[in-house]
């Protein structure tokens, strides 16, 4: 999760590369004309060799406020990325990124190198505020980074551009980039590309995505996140991967564990909006807004709490289901080991018999004989194909896969069992999903209390996330997403898709490996008469 890059470079360095670099350019016109037709097809070479940063939080650092923009390897990965997606795919993409990783900066020089070198390119700059966009002299604006970056590349690759207020043509080959503020963003005509910064932010993203959906092919929605219920955030959900880039800050190597600490301190302890951290810093939509289930920070501790307390890892091994719902759902596993949750997938919904015959051939694979899987909904159907597959297994003298269906809305296990302070499970919880979801937020808050606070829990009753779960990020978030609240009784509901959010169907996964056992068998009664 936190694969950190190794990061010595000399600003001085690279500017005496790039001065000898230019010399061999200008005196020898063969070799400038040959370096234009290369540089048209590779942005990122061009953006590395000639373009700049400019950043005044440098002053009085021993740092210069203008850099050479030295792209490291994940901004390299990004301008490729755009690149592909622009050229080639053609489709509407999304930056969903943490605060201070420069991706403004790397689209502002991408559109400054698209104008350079292709004709009759429109491309659209928009932010909720105008001093966001263009405000002369403000290094905040959009058309402040883009005018530093054309001023201070070398008159041999230099534009010769018409500058005026929001908009910048060149006068060679008629490309332009124009800004647009708030409501007023894809009103101004058809571009080719449209960058939209802080998208999450937009008092009234329907209207910008009606406008922008008829005037351009490209859109690339840019921003930190601001809550679940935004157009941002459901377009995180909706948009396949190949079509998401990633910036966290552990991606950039100027940025240590000291600096995440500044970060966190700032809007904890200065601001007391530990809420911001969470969804500038982290990348968390749901943030640590109140009535989670799990706080972000407690998940965050248990990325391989096993390792950091030297716990070995024994105990039950089992497979757990959570069913897609129709639409856009999607069926995901979580691998139990013990406390450690060790694998997690997910894939689109498919039929019933295809569900099943899915997750019999993972516990196959991973020779895992227990499965349980959420027996409610479209999930009643799994137990009947389990049974019918493992009649074919046994036929071939293979070991049986013993799936057991666990329902949600069934009674609390335990009912009359003493929770804390006098109060029964009975007394605390609604259903069993609410037991299941508290009983997972004591495993991470033990967790959390364990390695950041030093106390002593039962190993056994702490949690473990695998760093090498390929979607941990998306884990991370889901399980910090659900809230709670009490009802008429003062009994514990969980909202597992509070306004705006999608189903949290990875964090289901662990919720159902985790469940406390017994109460989850599936009867005709807690089914509700569909046996």
């Amino acid at each position: 999760m936190n694969a950190r890059v190794e990061w010595n470079i000399s600003y001085e360095d690279e500017i005496i590369r790039r001065i000898g670099r230019l010399k061999k350019i200008q005196a020898d016109d063969k070799l400038r004309k040959a370096l234009r037709l290369y540089y048209s097809t590779e942005p990122a070479d061009f953006i590395n060799d000639w373009c700049i940063t400019i950043d005044p939080r440098n002053v009085g650092k021993g740092k210069p406020v203008l850099m050479p923009f030295i792209l490291y390897p994940k901004q390299r990965d990004f301008i490729n990325w755009l690149h592909g997606n622009v050229f080639k795919e053609r489709k509407n993409v999304l930056v969903d990124k943490c605060r201070d990783m420069g991706a403004t900066w790397l689209c502002c020089a991408y559109s400054v190198w698209l104008i350079t070198f292709h004709k009759e390119v429109a491309i659209g700059w928009g932010s909720r505020k105008e001093d966001l966009v263009d405000k002369i002299g403000d290094p905040k604006g959009i058309f402040h980074k883009i005018r530093g970056i054309i001023k201070n590349l070398p008159y041999e690759f230099r534009p010769k551009v018409r500058d005026i207020k929001m908009l910048i043509e060149n006068l060679e080959n008629g490309s332009t980039i124009a800004g647009e503020v708030g409501n007023n963003i894809g009103r101004g005509g058809r571009t080719t590309l449209y960058f939209k910064d802080e998208s999450a932010f937009y008092e009234n993203p329907a209207t910008i995505e009606a406008s922008l959906g008829l005037n351009t092919e490209i859109q690339v929605d840019i921003s930190t996140h601001n809550g679940t219920n935004t157009v941002f955030y459901r377009k995180t959900q909706t948009y396949p991967k190949e079509r998401i880039f990633e910036l966290d800050w552990w991606d950039s190597p100027t940025h240590d564990d000291e600096w995440l600490e500044q970060k966190r301190h700032f809007y904890e302890d200065e601001i007391a909006m530990p809420h911001l951290f969470e969804q500038e810093i982290m990348r968390n939509p749901a943030g640590s807004i109140p009535g989670v289930v799990i706080p972000a920070k407690h998940v965050r501790a248990a990325v391989d709490a096993h390792l950091k307390l030297g716990y070995e890892i024994s105990g039950l091994k089992r497979i757990a289901l959570d069913v897609a719902d129709e639409g856009g759902d999607k069926n995901a596993i979580c691998e139990r080991h013990g406390i450690l949750v060790k694998d997690m997938k997910a894939w689109k919904v498919g039929t019933t018999t295809e569900t099943a015959g899915a997750v019999m051939a993972e516990c196959e694979m991973r020779k895992i004989r227990n499965l349980r899987y959420d027996s409610i909904g479209v999930g009643a159907g799994i137990k009947g194909e389990c049974k019918r597959l493992n009649g074919i297994r046994k036929k071939k003298e293979m070991f049986e896969i013993r799936a057991e269906g666990w329902n949600a809305g069934s009674e609390v296990v335990d009912k009359h069992h003493e929770f804390e302070d006098g109060k029964t499970n009975g007394d605390m919880f609604l259903n069993a999903k609410a037991q299941a979801w508290w009983m997972l937020r004591e495993r991470f808050r033990k967790t959390y209390e364990a390695i950041e606070m030093d106390e002593v829990h039962d190993p056994e009753d702490l949690i473990s996330l695998s760093s090498d779960i390929e979607d941990l990020q998306q884990v991370c978030n889901e399980l910090s997403q659900p809230q709670y609240s009490h009802n008429d009784n003062g009994k514990i509901k969980i909202d597992k898709k509070p306004k705006g959010s999608s189903s949290p169907n990875l964090a289901d996964a662990i919720v159902i490996a985790f469940a406390p056992e017994g109460g989850y068998v599936v009867t005709k009664k807690t089914v509700g008469g569909m046996y």
